[in-house]
């Protein structure tokens, strides 16, 4: 098993240099570092500090017995070379990528139907966990995978085939290893219950799943922030218009029309044409009201608990943190 530490090498042609091999450590696993701006993106890179440069991209990360152990793919940088921070695909994700291009012609992408967030400290306390595991689910797709399963909002996952997950990326690179039709084994944590589910998982062939999909790749909207629209953006990552609803121009939501990359809010969950309907269970109706809420939750506590409306008949809760 790939550990923190052990020695790798990286195999390529860069800088137009053919063959090249160069030596180093793992230096994380499981890396999401967010360079993929699609919503339905997977990122768990092992990272190296082996020297890799334009033109290693494709090439092979190998252990020292020889073993091929990633493909690299990315590096983090500010002048363009090598700063000690490259990043590979794992070779069971490229693996199961290549198996269903070449069998099926497209990658067959399964999904649990949920919507989930990192468990940190504050959070698996009161949750009551014995230790900072897991991933929390915030929402659960209608008729989903997890919903027929009977995994409810709040269930902790902490573990797929008994593979402990302890990020967001880890649920997620682990459920990309299964085809739709599989079934995995979840363990989860409930009120102080250790439960065991088994769950078919769902491709884009299932209706509900597809739905979800969609709404997951909606984008930003184009709004003209000169004019009468009144929009803020708060420093937690995101911007709300108030704006007036289509069948009542007298009232209206409060549409989140940006989330930026990396932030607290884009952490936690929210995402655009979310719309707000409550600050710590009290409902707000105006975006000076929200303000004013926020504000006050914020300085009370350092933590804010949103309620948000997605689609027609989802409602979900997500807490922000100041950091």
């Amino acid at each position: 098993m790939l550990e923190i530490g052990d020695w790798v090498m990286a195999v390529g042609n860069p800088l137009r240099l053919r063959s090249t091999v160069t030596a180093g450590i793992v230096s994380a696993l499981g890396r999401n570092v967010q360079i993929i701006s699609d919503r339905m993106s997977i990122e768990h890179f092992i990272q190296t500090d082996a020297a890799i440069n334009k033109g290693n991209s494709g090439g092979a990360l190998v252990n020292m017995s020889g073993e091929l152990i990633g493909i690299n793919t990315a590096i983090a940088t500010e002048n363009g070379g090598n700063q000690g921070y490259g990043f590979a695909i794992p070779i069971n994700l490229a693996f199961k990528i290549g198996r269903d291009l070449i069998e099926f012609g497209e990658v067959q992408r399964a999904f649990l139907g949920v919507q989930i967030v990192s468990v940190d400290d504050r959070r698996a306390r009161q949750l009551g966990l014995r230790q900072i595991s897991g991933v929390e689910i915030v929402e659960i797709v209608p008729e989903g995978s997890a919903d027929r399963a009977g995994i409810k909002v709040s269930d902790v996952i902490l573990s797929v085939n008994d593979y402990p997950v302890g990020e967001s990326n880890d649920l997620q690179a682990r459920i990309a290893l299964n085809r739709p039709g599989d079934t995995v084994k979840v363990t989860l944590w409930r009120n102080g219950d250790i439960l065991e589910k088994q769950l078919e998982l769902y491709g884009m062939d299932n209706e509900s799943i597809n739905r979800w999909a969609q709404r997951m790749d909606d984008q930003p909207m184009d709004l003209d922030f000169d004019t009468e629209v009144d929009s803020h953006t708060f420093d937690l990552g995101f911007t709300v218009a108030e704006l007036a609803q289509p069948d009542d121009l007298a009232s209206f939501e409060l549409v989140i029309t940006g989330v930026e990359p990396g932030s607290e809010a884009s952490r936690r969950g929210l995402r655009a044409n979310d719309i707000i309907v409550g600050v710590d269970n009290r409902t707000v109706t105006s975006l000076d009201e929200l303000k004013m809420l926020l504000d006050n939750s914020l300085k009370e506590d350092n933590r804010v608990v949103l309620g948000v409306r997605r689609g027609e008949d989802t409602l979900a809760y997500y807490e922000l943190r100041i950091r």
